[in-house]
């Protein structure tokens, strides 16, 4: 006799819970993203904003209607619109919340569809107590549900591609805070004062971009690149920059306390009067970057490479340049008390009048280094290359010399950090023709300085100089018609 077993499904399994819907929406929502992508890209927008705030409308609503209870979805992702914004700001709106739209209802679907796929593991234990029969029975019934739930979700689209294309836009004041831009293009697009704070924006592409005045703490840039871009008075508090190509970026006047900057390739960048403390570049690439008055107390530069780099006038206390490349750096009157360079190469270096008491050059190369009027006292050069070395008072190193044990002839007291320039941080822009050529402000006043820089630096040999080249005769002695010698010296 033949037994006829049935399995019974209930509607919403067999429909899959509403999929076809899902599917139908998400194949919506990433339609209009893609289409103002595609419309922004090739310049073909005009006139097309109103209607894209209609069609994200409606298809927000339908999200809406499917997860009535999500908040995510009624209120965070519900357009609105900056009525003062051009139109291609506005689409370049519409489009941030559309793609949001796409990958959140994407993940929802996933999640949806492998709680359907644990439902239907059914518990077919009872088919063993029936023979041979009922174990092959159920393991082809468990096979055949795994393999269809497979190719379900095989065919559905949900993954997300977050390289939305910004480049060239006027971004200014927008609002990108904790948003998941990693991979976004953002190539010469002008972000002055917008707000990047916590968004990720890991291997983004922000080449030549003006971020001036913008706050992107705590932000993600691993990986990017922002080469030539203007990053100056930023805030970027914990910011990670890990691995980022940051080549000639514009750093001045930043507040980068505890900011990551591991591996970051950051030749000749421009970190003047930054604020870094406790900031990481260890193993980080600084060639001829312009550090001159940074706050560096306790940022570390473990193996990184910091050859020419300019440091005059830093404040570093505690700085550590462990085993770091710092060859031709010029550290002049930098007041780096306790810091750290063992086994630092630091041939060429120009130490003059810098303070490195209790400093650890232990096991570094010196070899050629400038120390004069340096402050050394407490200092540690045990196995310390000092061939060539110019000690504090003047004289030249020799063999069983201790460079701390030797004073500044002019010693120099702790410099106070310079106070803000009157008018720091306002947002201004001089606009300056020379020739019809548009000069930018920030390119005349870094030539000013410079100028400046080598004019002090050139009196302050002129002055060395004459103290060296002096000859006083004093003679005590009476001359000859009984009158003390109390003429001036003859020079």
């Amino acid at each position: 006799m033949k037994e006829l077993y049935h399995i019974m499904l209930s509607p919403d399994q067999a429909s899959g819970g509403g999929s076809d819907d899902f599917r139908k929406l998400m194949t919506a929502v990433k339609a209009l993203a893609q289409t103002i992508q595609d419309s922004l890209q090739n310049e073909t927008y005009k006139g097309t904003a109103n209607m894209a705030a209609r069609s994200y409308r409606k298809l927000h609503g339908r999200a809406v209607e499917l997860l009535p209870d999500d908040f995510y979805i009624a209120d965070v992702l519900a357009l609105e619109l900056d009525e003062n914004a051009d139109e291609a700001q506005q689409l370049a709106q519409i489009q941030m919340v559309a793609s949001q739209l796409h990958r959140y209802l994407s993940e929802q679907h996933r999640t949806q569809a492998r709680k359907r796929q644990t439902e239907m593991e059914w518990d077919l234990g009872d088919f063993a107590s029936w023979g041979e029969m009922g174990r092959t029975l159920a393991e082809q019934v468990k096979n055949l549900t795994r393999q269809a739930l497979g190719r379900a979700l095989d065919n559905i689209d949900i993954e997300f591609s977050g390289g939305q294309d910004f480049s060239g836009q006027d971004l200014s004041g927008t609002d990108f805070s904790n948003q998941r831009l990693d991979g976004a293009n953002f190539q010469n697009a002008r972000l002055r004062g917008a707000n990047l704070s916590s968004a990720n924006l890991e291997k983004a592409d922000l080449r030549n971009a003006d971020l001036r005045y913008s706050n992107a703490e705590s932000a993600n840039f691993s990986q990017a690149r922002l080469s030539d871009a203007n990053m100056r008075d930023t805030h970027l508090q914990g910011t990670n920059f890990s691995g980022a190509a940051m080549e000639n970026v514009m750093l001045r006047n930043t507040t980068a306390t505890k900011a990551v900057f591991v591996g970051a390739q950051m030749a000749n960048v421009n970190l003047r009067e930054a604020v870094l403390v406790g900031a990481d570049f260890t193993e980080a690439t600084l060639i001829g970057a312009m550090m001159r008055s940074c706050v560096l107390e306790g940022a570390v530069f473990t193996k990184a490479s910091l050859v020419n780099v300019n440091m005059n006038n830093s404040t570093a206390k505690g700085m550590d340049c462990t085993e770091a490349l710092m060859t031709g750096a010029t550290l002049r009157s930098a007041q780096m008390p306790a810091a750290v360079f063992a086994k630092a190469r630091l041939e060429g270096a120009n130490l003059r009048e810098a303070n490195i008491t209790d400093a650890d050059f232990g096991g570094a190369n010196l070899t050629g280094a400038d120390m004069l009027d340096a402050q050394t006292e407490g200092a540690n050069f045990s196995d310390a290359q000092l061939s060539g070395v110019r000690l504090p008072d003047g004289t030249s190193w020799q063999e069983g010399m201790n460079p701390a044990a030797f004073r500044a002839r002019y010693p120099q007291p702790p410099q106070p950090p310079r106070p803000p320039k009157p008018g720091k941080g306002k947002k201004r822009r001089v606009e300056i023709y020379v020739g019809g050529v548009d000069v930018d402000e920030d390119s005349l006043e870094q030539a000013a300085e410079r100028a400046i820089e080598d004019a002090e630096e050139m009196l302050k040999d002129v002055k060395r100089r004459a103290y060296e080249d002096v000859d006083i005769a004093l003679d005590d002695e009476p001359t000859d018609d009984g009158e003390s010698g109390d003429e001036p010296p003859i020079v």
